[in-house]
């Protein structure tokens, strides 16, 4: 947060190139990796058969990081911490849903925990006034569901 206030109108063009560097950090391990020969022929090839699927998982997560820089900026900066936490439900209804994961009662009930925490947390914060609960609804809505990416 306190890294986002200098650039002010200059987020998007961090996300952006955070996301860039990001794709010349893992490319340069992989580069290594294979050079050692830690990444068979056999790996790149699962790679390259599923192309589509990697550039998706990409295309998501550069979404997700540029979405939470954006998000990151209007909100205040102890509610960044607390709002990740809601990954945890978006984990669990997406591990249920793709690969039928079943959760038993006290794994749900964690999770109910820490969403009551949060909600403990954000919704005083956010009752200061009412274009205040709008834009810290919408900024808080915007990192939450940028944690399903």
């Amino acid at each position: 947060k306190m890294q986002l206030i200098p650039i002010g109108r200059l987020n998007y063009l961090i996300a952006i190139l955070g996301s860039a560097f990001y794709c010349v950090l893992y490319w340069s391990i992989l580069y290594v990796r294979k050079s050692r020969n830690k990444v068979t022929e056999e790996m790149m090839e699962y790679a390259r058969s599923n192309y589509g699927t990697f550039a998706i998982i990409g295309l998501f997560e550069a979404l997700t990081y540029i979405l939470q820089v954006y998000s990151a900026s209007h909100l205040p900066g102890a509610l960044l911490p607390v709002l990740s936490q809601t990954l945890l439900l978006f984990t669990m209804v997406a591990s249920y849903l793709i690969l039928q994961k079943k959760y038993d009662k006290i794994q749900v009930g964690g999770v109910g925990v820490v969403l009551l925490g949060v909600m403990t947390c954000v919704f005083p914060q956010a009752q200061v006034s009412a274009s205040t609960l709008q834009q810290y609804g919408t900024m808080a809505s915007v990192l939450k569901y940028s944690t399903i990416f």
